[in-house]
């Protein structure tokens, strides 16, 4: 709220757009001196798009250290396993 009153402060009306993306093309086009697009306001971040992206988002999350930890313990487990084979055959010879 403070840097909000500060901008309103500092910042010539002229200058100023308080914008919110609900409000659609008209306010920000007549800010910029520009036409209207013909399509409709990109409302991308919407809730349902902002909850899939976080699924998504915690999907890789705890999927990605499985992809990467269970080649590596496997091989890690593999190489052990033929170790300690090769050093039983050892101890009976």
């Amino acid at each position: 709220e403070a840097w909000t009153d500060f901008v309103r402060d500092t910042v010539p009306p002229e200058k100023l757009l308080e914008f919110d993306v609900r409000q659609g093309w008209v306010p920000l086009c007549k800010f910029l001196g520009d036409s209207v697009p013909e399509g409709k306001f990109p409302h991308i971040n919407d809730r349902v798009v902002v909850d899939v992206i976080v699924k998504v988002f915690i999907a890789v999350t705890w999927v990605w250290p499985l992809i990467v930890a269970l080649p590596i313990l496997a091989a890690y487990f593999l190489v052990r396993r033929c170790l300690l084979k090769g050093t039983e055959k050892d101890k009976i010879n």
